[in-house]
């Protein structure tokens, strides 16, 4: 004889779980069936997107399957991710109640600032100069700290930086009443540094004279005289044809400023001549001018000019003589 048992456990809930085990005897099996309770309940939860007055309200909510919004304006949605438009700058508590199919809900509030100032910005560095974009929202006025002791009132600056590394930029946006800061590292690589050898034309000049510590030099002599302004000794250039020249490294498509001293006796228009050319193809001429003839013929005159490196990453500097005895001293770049 068998017998046949059947087992039924019915609880209030959501999901149906079924079992079924098998007892095999001589004469029966039992079959077991029973209904589970799904325990999750709803999980309220949002992040609210602000742009201007417009606000995108982003559902991440749990274990519901209808919500109901309350703006806090006197609107409300049913929308699963609801976007609403303000009228008017406010901080609104914003309410979700998030609803299951049993009818267990859960609630969340949150306060959204709308209209108030929200600053923020993005950056692109060219080496030590950044160009920042203001990206800020709901302000009229702005104020940045670059993080190097220098600030600006600009909408968009663009800042140069001493040197490289790691910079703390903080931007502080305001509409006249309320004001929000916003900060961000900022991390710009220093241009590479040119190295002039013999700048300054001292020591013996068969050591500066020679290319590979020093320069080029066609026909020119050290000079002590007038007083150089740095250390004791200068570079004349004394007739036609005389000239030095030095090659050295720089980086491509670069800004940079070379400057120097000189000073030239009376009776001429042309002192110095002076010339920067790609360092392998002289024909290539980045730069080229001239300086003039100074008033006092023992008074030492700064000049500097600029260039652009182009796609040389390695130029050559010639100063040549113009039509009147000169001296050339202190020269630097950066």
């Amino acid at each position: 004889m068998r017998y046949k048992k059947h087992f039924q456990l019915a609880i209030r809930g959501v999901t149906l779980v079924s079992l079924i085990a098998f007892i095999f005897t001589a004469c029966e099996d039992d079959s077991y069936t029973y209904l589970f309770t799904d325990k999750s309940t709803p999980v309220s939860k949002f992040t609210p997107v602000i742009n201007g007055f417009d606000v995108e309200f982003q559902n991440q909510s749990e274990h519901a399957t209808t919500y109901f919004w309350d703006f806090g304006d006197g609107t409300t949605s049913t929308d699963t991710n609801a976007v609403h438009s303000y009228s008017q700058k406010n901080k609104y508590m914003v309410k979700l109640i998030a609803s299951d199919n049993n009818g267990v809900t859960d609630t969340a509030v949150q306060e959204v600032a709308v209209g108030y100032p929200l600053a923020s910005f993005t950056y692109v560095a060219n080496k030590t100069t950044v160009t920042f974009t203001n990206t800020s929202i709901n302000a009229n006025s702005y104020s940045w700290d670059f993080g190097d002791g220098t600030t600006s009132t600009e909408e968009n600056p663009t800042h140069t930086f001493p040197d490289g590394g790691t910079y703390t930029v903080a931007l502080t946006a305001s509409d006249g009443v309320d004001n929000n800061t916003f900060t961000q590292d900022v991390f710009v690589v220093a241009k590479y540094q040119p190295v002039i050898k013999s700048p300054s034309f001292e020591g013996s000049t068969s050591v500066y004279r020679n290319e590979e510590t020093g320069w080029y030099w066609v026909g020119c002599s050290g000079s002590s005289s007038p007083t150089p302004p740095d250390g004791t000794n200068a570079c004349k250039f004394g007739s036609a044809g005389n000239l030095i020249a030095q090659t050295f490294e720089v980086e491509a498509n670069t800004d940079y400023i070379l400057s120097y001293y000189w000073v030239t006796k009376a009776g001429g228009t042309i002192g110095i001549k002076i010339k920067v050319t790609d360092g392998t193809d002289h024909n290539v001429i980045l730069y080229e001018g001239q300086t003039g003839v100074t008033p006092n013929a023992s008074e030492y005159q700064s000049g500097s000019f600029e260039f652009n490196s182009g796609s040389s990453t390695s130029v050559r500097l010639w100063f040549e003589y113009g039509d009147v005895e000169s001296r050339l001293d202190m020269i630097t770049i950066k």
